[in-house]
């Protein structure tokens, strides 16, 4: 929710997508970007009929909503080319669903050359986000991060920074390996 603050603190920020993991994340998300002053909206199957759909996705592409906060409805058979920004607060561990994610934001649209995607990544609380090892790491937590690395690096390779990200995503992982005794 820290990543959600500041990008919901930056002005220059709109028109994006959060991708939540639970109803709790969503209420959560909204409170933070209300608290911001952003105008945002969940979109969510407990939340909306499906005729809500069209008009909040056409309000979306509009401006009337800065932020749509969804946990998989966005994923599959909608369309939303104006999207400039995307924050995946939760990610799915299906290749499908998260290759689908990044095809809604990387849409192209009139007078958008590229958008940006804010995917937070798991890391054991026992690593520092330079690699550093601070305690030892079970496997389970390994597996995980190890889970999450491969799908930051295919967003990464795709990405005008992708040398530094990869780089960077490659510290993490050594670093976690070398808690465990595996890099």
């Amino acid at each position: 929710m820290r990543v959600l603050e500041n990008i919901a603190a930056d002005k220059t920020i709109f028109s994006c997508m959060v991708y939540c993991n639970d109803e709790e994340q969503v209420e959560d998300a909204l409170t933070i970007l209300k608290k911001n002053n952003r105008t945002a909206i969940g979109f969510t199957s407990a939340r909306l009929d499906g005729n809500d759909r069209p008009s909040i996705l056409r309000d979306f592409a509009t401006g009337l909503y800065e932020f749509i906060v969804a946990i998989r409805c966005l994923d599959e058979g909608i369309d939303i080319p104006d999207a400039r920004y995307a924050l995946i607060l939760a990610s799915s561990k299906t290749e499908r669903e998260w290759v689908q994610r990044r095809g809604r934001i990387l849409r192209t649209a009139p007078e958008k050359d590229y958008a940006t995607i804010f995917d937070c990544i798991i890391i054991p609380a026992k690593i520092d986000s330079d690699g550093n090892i601070m305690e030892t790491i079970s496997p389970t937590e390994i597996s995980i991060l190890d889970a999450e690395l491969v799908r930051a690096k295919e967003f990464a390779g795709s990405a005008k920074n992708s040398t530094d990200s990869i780089l960077s995503l490659e510290r993490i992982r050594l670093g976690a390996h070398r808690a465990v005794g595996k890099a």
